[in-house]
């Protein structure tokens, strides 16, 4: 356990700011990582003191520098409690903006077949390695794809039994158009962003799902945002 310090710099760091940041990570035990973000959004590892974990179910999955997660700890327990009932007794589940495996190891590990779909290639492959290790490698199939500019279509959709899908705060965009014409029984959509979870909500309602259940979850303390987990029924 310790920080994984991320410092983002307008215009690249001077040698001599690098050397004096990597010093002061080296000389701090606390700080596990220091990694140095470009503005444009490219991020460099310069110290790691040891392999940087997060748990998903029973799971530890190596953390790649920048990559997703959400804010809480308890959130993820909340969260990943209310898509272990929602999908209790589905067997063929599709993770789609999966990430590192945050949902895909759990459900994986309740014995669902799980396919993840993440337009990350470092955090697919943290996943991939993490389900290998634990022996969940006939269960978890990831693969990188760029849900925006290539949604999974409709017909391969059908095929699952359940979706899980989690977009960043732009919302599902494509891929929610797809979903919504698809004839999977049941989709659970993590949200963090209220406008457009309404805006591909109602995509999937055109496309005959009905919102069986929502649970709003305050999990960015002091501001106006919030989190929510929402069940639907074709």
């Amino acid at each position: 356990k310790g920080l994984d310090l991320s410092v983002t710099f307008a215009v690249p760091p001077a040698a001599s700011e690098r050397d004096r940041l990597t010093a002061f990570a080296m000389n701090d035990d606390s700080i596990v990582r220091l990694c140095l973000r470009e503005a444009e959004g490219g991020i460099t590892p310069v110290f790691e003191r040891s392999a940087v974990e997060q748990r998903c179910g029973n799971t530890y999955v190596e953390i790649p520098p920048g990559a997703f997660l959400q804010a809480t700890e308890t959130a993820v327990h909340a969260i990943t409690g209310i898509l272990l009932q929602a999908l209790e007794g589905y067997r063929s589940v599709a993770d789609i903006y999966s990430g590192l495996g945050t949902y895909s190891l759990p459900l994986a590990e309740a014995g669902c077949r799980v396919s993840a779909f993440e337009g990350n290639a470092g955090m697919v492959a943290a996943l991939h390695n993490a389900a290998w290790q634990q022996g969940l490698e006939a269960q978890v199939t990831a693969m990188t794809r760029d849900l925006f500019r290539d949604p999974l279509p409709a017909r391969a959709l059908s095929a699952f039994d359940a979706v899980v899908i989690n977009p960043p705060r732009n919302g599902a965009g494509p891929q929610a158009a797809q979903l919504a014409e698809s004839r999977v029984p049941v989709i659970v959509m993590v949200s963090c962003n209220p406008a457009t979870f309404a805006r591909d909500a109602a995509m999937l309602k055109k496309g005959g799902y009905i919102l069986a259940e929502a649970t709003p979850i305050d999990q960015f303390l002091w501001s106006a945002h919030l989190e929510l987990v929402a069940v639907f029924k074709k």
